[in-house]
């Protein structure tokens, strides 16, 4: 039976007793009550025999968890230190902290057990005002649920050591996201890119960058993270198995390689003989460079270097991309747009969903199918086609079919 006393403050602490721990200690759970104004004091204590009930039948249920008064920031910190590191990456992590400040603004005060769906859907509501950092506008419906996606790793947690019942996050409404279609080179356009790239007096670096870029679908990460004892010449072959990250913490930036995306992103692609001799042109330039630096040449093995030898930092070669498509009238497509480019090309060439999901180092075929649902519509719109025109002649009876008459 819950123990109940009344305090010189005028709230009840409550005290219930569940057995024993493994060490022989008796194991006391405890909080205290404060009565709703205007009751009489014969209803407070009625009111606190009733609340005492439900306390102890939540404790001896095993419902009660003493952690569910942990302030939400503090369980979200211990969340970064235990559990952030064994599930994501550097980068990610970094992320998850730049949306940590936003909402320890909101609710960190809270203790978990008082973190409700309302608490949740106001937090969504104050986000839809907030200008994102990064872009120095209004945060778009993708950026507010991943703000809150992080909001419901950590409470998933609370969930799984019973601190709290339920994550509260999976009742609330997110506002509505419209996805706008990813800007990608038409064939024509492609080849108008290649073409001027090739012909244009520019660093090899960049033909390199962009051509294994279009061909492959590499990721701008992959690319920066190549050396080049990840190429095979004799077998033609280049291995993803690592990435270059720029991450910004404190102000700071720091890179950072790590390993792929995903496990399924280290992955070997073959290369035509015209890219393999790109690269060796590519390599036999850097050597007459390293020799011209001498000393100053920090030789690190990496494709695609600054002047000094030293990896070439992220986002430089978007830069020189956005000038070079502004200076030569083609789309301003980005380096990712590339990849769909080689992607979309893959599947409206009728390659099936588990070689081109291989080839971009997707997690599943069901993340491909996800990402290109479009340009799998048109393959098959293509592949009926296919069909038409081979039964051509079977099919020209068509056209000798009348209207049904109307009887």
């Amino acid at each position: 039976m819950a123990s109940i006393t009344k305090l010189s403050n005028g709230n009840y602490k409550i005290v219930v007793s569940d057995g024993y721990d493994i060490h022989g200690k008796q194991k006391r759970y405890s909080k205290n009550w404060k009565p709703p104004i205007g009751l009489s004091a014969k209803q407070q204590e009625k009111e606190a025999y009733t609340v005492a009930a439900q306390f102890e039948e939540e404790c001896k249920s095993g419902h009660y968890h003493p952690e569910g008064k942990m302030k939400f920031e503090a369980f979200a910190e211990e969340w970064f230190r235990i559990i952030a590191p064994k599930k994501y990456k550097a980068r990610t992590i970094l992320e998850y902290q730049r949306y940590a400040k936003c909402a320890y603004k909101e609710f960190g005060h809270l203790p978990l057990i008082r973190i409700t769906p309302r608490v949740i859907q106001n937090y969504i509501t104050q986000l839809e005002s907030e200008i994102n950092p990064a872009t120095g506008r209004k945060m778009s419906a993708k950026t507010i649920k991943n703000y809150v996606f992080w909001v419901s790793s950590v409470l998933s947690y609370a969930v799984l050591i019973q601190a709290i019942r339920i994550n509260p996050c999976a009742t609330v409404f997110f506002p509505k996201h419209t996805k706008k279609d990813a800007l990608i080179f038409t064939q024509q356009q492609a080849n108008q890119f290649l073409k001027t790239l090739y012909e244009t007096p520019i660093p090899t670096k960049y033909k390199v960058f962009f051509t294994l870029a279009i061909f492959n679908g590499f990721r701008e990460g992959e690319l920066l993270g190549l050396r080049w004892e990840d190429i095979d010449f004799k077998q033609g072959i280049i291995t993803i198995n690592q990435q270059l990250l720029y991450l910004k913490k404190d102000g700071q930036h720091t890179l950072l390689f790590d390993s792929p995306k995903t496990k399924s992103s280290k992955r070997s692609i073959r290369q035509p003989e015209v890219i393999l001799s790109l690269l060796r042109y590519h390599y036999l330039e850097q050597l007459v460079a390293k020799e011209d630096f001498q000393e100053e040449w920090k030789d690190q093995g990496y494709l695609f270097t600054a002047v000094s030898g030293k990896p070439l930092i992220p986002n430089a070669p978007y830069r020189w991309l956005k000038g070079f498509l502004k200076k030569h009238n083609l789309p301003p497509v980005n380096i990712h747009s590339l990849r769909h480019y080689c992607a979309s090309t893959l599947i409206t060439r009728g390659v099936d969903v588990k070689t081109v999901s291989d080839f971009l180092g997707h997690t599943s075929p069901t993340t491909t199918l996800t990402v290109y649902a479009h340009s799998f519509l048109e393959s098959r719109a293509v592949a009926t086609q296919v069909i038409s025109d081979h039964l051509s002649e079977g099919i020209e009876s068509l056209n000798a079919l009348q209207t049904p008459n109307k009887h």
